[in-house]
């Protein structure tokens, strides 16, 4: 069983309170991210700062009239204060308690700035996601309905990716894995997103993603009954039947129609105007939660 060390003897050793107490140094000397500093100042600095927490603590509110940067100024004091005093010593208490109040409060700032006219809650997405799928149960034949309510499942049942959905192919082993392609690995167990090429991953690697247990349901579900290679493939209007749409199992959707499927799917009930920039739409509306 793991235990958590409340208290060290020298906290300078561990690494981890290091890095913070260097992030502080940067902080309260108006150094630059990436400015070199001497680790013997750090250390000696850390001598100076339990002493004088209070003077750390009117500089921090007399700088940072930002909430959110106050906040965040105060969670590497928070980890200092944790090695230097422990976990639960009055002094961390009343920083960590004020950090977490001001965190919460800028989360809710941020969703009120955010909410625009074209603002929708989470909430209201997810009824229209479920209003859909009542349309499906009724009318199964009604692929266009159906492939808009799997985009939606997509962006809802866990936290959502950007425009990645419309390029992962479908594998069922990690052996199968291909260096230059984005991967959903799926068996009857689990799903797992596997991103190796995005607009961050030159800088932060790649990364794995658990799938959730009511998303990977849906996709095991959505490839029994439309059998492909991508997990979002390129549909096209069926000539036949309106509400019908064919689709390429090997084609992957592109980016800008993924959009507008989701677009289509939150359209106005007035007007049936597609709702606009819908994934970072839902990006938003998933955050504040």
């Amino acid at each position: 069983m793991r235990t958590t060390q409340l208290y060290v003897d020298n906290p300078w050793d561990v690494r981890s309170y290091r890095t913070k107490l260097e992030t502080l140094y940067r902080v309260m000397h108006g150094l630059k991210k990436r400015s070199k500093i001497d680790a013997a100042k750090v250390q000696q600095y850390s001598l100076w700062l339990i002493p004088n927490i209070e003077e750390v603590y009117r500089y921090m509110k007399q700088t940072y009239t930002n909430i959110s940067v106050l906040s965040s100024m105060m969670l590497p004091v928070v980890s200092v204060l944790r090695k230097e005093l422990g976990l639960h010593h009055p002094t961390t208490d009343k920083w960590r308690q004020e950090a977490n109040e001001l965190r919460i409060q800028a989360t809710q700032e941020t969703a009120h700035n955010i909410q625009g006219k074209d603002f929708k809650t989470f909430q209201e997405i997810c009824f229209r996601r479920d209003a859909i799928k009542r349309r499906i149960d009724s009318d199964p034949a009604n692929t266009t309905d159906y492939w808009q309510w799997f985009a939606m499942c997509l962006y809802t049942m866990q936290p959502p990716l950007r425009a990645d959905w419309a390029a992962l192919s479908i594998i069922d082993s990690v052996e199968k894995v291909s260096p230059e392609e984005n991967h959903l690995v799926l068996t009857p167990d689990k799903a797992v997103i596997l991103i190796q090429h995005d607009k961050v991953s030159h800088r932060k690697g790649g990364a794995h993603i658990p799938v959730t247990d009511e998303l990977h349901s849906v996709l095991l579900d959505s490839i029994r009954q439309f059998p492909r290679s991508v997990v979002v493939p390129h549909t096209y209007k069926s000539s036949q039947n309106p509400l019908h749409r064919s689709y390429n199992p090997d084609k992957h959707i592109s980016k800008v129609n993924l959009s507008k499927l989701l677009g289509l799917a939150m359209a106005s009930p007035q007007d049936n105007t597609p709702w606009p920039r819908p994934i970072q739409g839902l990006r938003k509306a998933h955050s504040t939660l």
